[in-house]
């Protein structure tokens, strides 16, 4: 939009044995000129079960993100809410995560990156554990 300012449209399709899982989503992103950024994103997951006469499942999920890049590096941290037709956590319909990511761009087509995140156990129960992510983007 600017150069400063990005709006992104996506579409996410999952697909399994029972399940198929359709996530489109908008993000708004505004850089700064000290290499922060804040960004915000939309998504509306929406999962089509197959398997034992099961409900589909429809979840707003929110997104919000605050990062800064220095040269190579990027440190993000994100924090997401959802809220679901069916219960997710604490026997709610709602729940919430927290992220914190590095990542190193090691040319223009490969970033890895490590993420420590807190998120729920189970959806009937308040237990939270810390998950563990080891990854590599590629960029086209």
């Amino acid at each position: 939009v600017t150069d400063n300012f990005v709006l992104q449209p996506g579409f996410i399709f999952e697909s399994g044995p029972d399940t198929s899982i359709y996530k489109p989503y908008l993000r708004g992103q505004y850089n700064f000129d000290s290499g922060v950024y804040m960004a915000g994103r939309y998504r509306y997951d929406y999962a089509r079960k197959t398997a034992n006469y099961s409900d589909d499942e429809k979840t707003n999920r929110f997104d919000t993100y605050i990062g800064y890049v220095f040269d190579e590096l990027k440190l993000e941290y994100n924090f997401t809410w959802m809220d679901s037709d069916q219960i997710k956590f604490d026997n709610k319909k709602t729940n919430y995560e927290h992220n914190v990511a590095l990542a190193w761009k090691l040319n223009k087509s490969f970033t890895p990156y490590v993420e420590v995140g807190n998120v729920a156990v189970r959806n009937n129960t308040d237990e939270r554990q810390t998950r563990y992510r080891v990854g590599l983007q590629y960029h086209f």
